[in-house]
């Protein structure tokens, strides 16, 4: 029942919303920050308020109805508990936006949350996009790998060549470790809140502690990209279950709000 509900609610996230009032124009801005994934810029509000008033102009019956049901999906996600859900339904409705963009089709208010959420690579085999902040975040996180096995943080040159590679790679990554990289720019989140509230001796316990957990359960390699391949969605819980036994908390939504509109 949760994906069909997810099908309609992406398909209506396909088509140009409206807004007759202050709160219906928030509601618009409020998802499409959320899908975009970070904040928007005043130009940005100004491209979505404009084309959501001519979606109102042109058809106000059925952007009445559009935008009742994104209300409604509004308040499905501030009642979810489980992130990975949240991050499914971001994927699908920007997937959906992007497969119309590469076909020309693609509304000015999904222009806006494409560009600022910057897909990098699309996996048409998996169904999702490579966001470029969840390739930072992968990034980050593996560098956290090597620091805790002993090696140094990783260069900004090196930083660079491993994400050229993810992105080279991503079609054909093992869909496990696509489901680990799609949830990175969210997981990551709470992650560097937690590491930028630790004193040095603490991260560096933390780094030690997730090294071994990782040694542990993959094939040991210096070859970061290589250990990215053995890495399924469950590292981010375990990785929260680390900072919490650390006495450090580990509440995804302690520091990710819901998303509500």
């Amino acid at each position: 029942m949760f994906r069909l509900k997810l099908l309609t609610f992406v398909l209506l996230l396909t088509i140009p919303l409206a807004a007759q009032t202050q709160a219906d124009l928030g509601v618009v801005l409020s998802a499409c920050q959320f899908f975009a994934g970070s904040p928007l810029t005043q130009q940005e509000q100004a491209t979505i308020i404009a084309d959501t008033r001519n979606d109102f102009a042109t058809n106000p019956a059925q952007a009445a109805q559009d935008l009742q049901t994104l209300k409604v999906l509004g308040n499905q996600l501030s009642q979810m508990n489980d992130p990975f859900q949240m991050i499914e339904v971001r994927q699908q409705a920007l997937v959906a936006m992007y497969q119309e963009y590469q076909q020309g089709k693609a509304s000015p208010s999904s222009v806006v949350v494409l560009k600022r959420a910057n897909p990098m690579a699309y996996s048409p085999g998996s169904g999702v996009l490579l966001l470029e902040a969840d390739l930072v975040g992968t990034v980050d996180f593996l560098d956290l790998i090597q620091q805790g096995q002993g090696g140094s943080a990783m260069s900004q040159a090196q930083r660079q060549q491993l994400a050229q590679q993810i992105v080279a790679g991503f079609d054909s990554m093992p869909d496990s470790s696509k489901a680990f990289v799609i949830c990175s720019q969210f997981m990551s989140q709470v992650l560097q809140s937690r590491l930028q509230s630790m004193s040095a001796a603490r991260q560096a316990q933390f780094r030690q502690q997730l090294a071994q957990q990782q040694q542990a359960q993959t094939t040991m390699s210096a070859d970061q990209y290589q250990v990215l391949s053995q890495i399924s969605r469950n590292q981010h819980l375990t990785t929260m279950n680390i900072l919490e036994n650390m006495g450090e908390g580990g509440g995804y939504w302690e520091v990710v709000n819901k998303p509500s509109w």
